[in-house]
């Protein structure tokens, strides 16, 4: 299950950041879009928002491995 940092900030397209398995790919949903991405080599992995208004989102993160298995969500609040 990957990992999604908690983030507080007043940039309105945050950088979201986590760590997972190195090379899974990183699916990201945060106010109904969703962002995709690889984890590097140490297993970090960051996606930038499109504009979100002010307020608390909630970031949910899945990871798919290389045989195609898809781990359970990590979440994490935006602010």
């Amino acid at each position: 299950m990957p990992v999604v940092n908690a983030l507080l900030t007043n940039n309105p397209t945050p950088t979201i950041t986590g760590t997972a398995e190195n090379a899974t790919q990183i699916s990201v949903a945060v106010n109904g879009s969703t962002y995709t991405t690889t984890a590097n080599g140490t297993g970090s992995w960051s996606v930038t928002s499109t504009t979100l208004a002010t307020g608390t989102y909630t970031v949910s993160a899945t990871a798919t491995d290389a045989a195609g298995n898809i781990s359970g969500a990590g979440s994490a609040s935006v602010v």
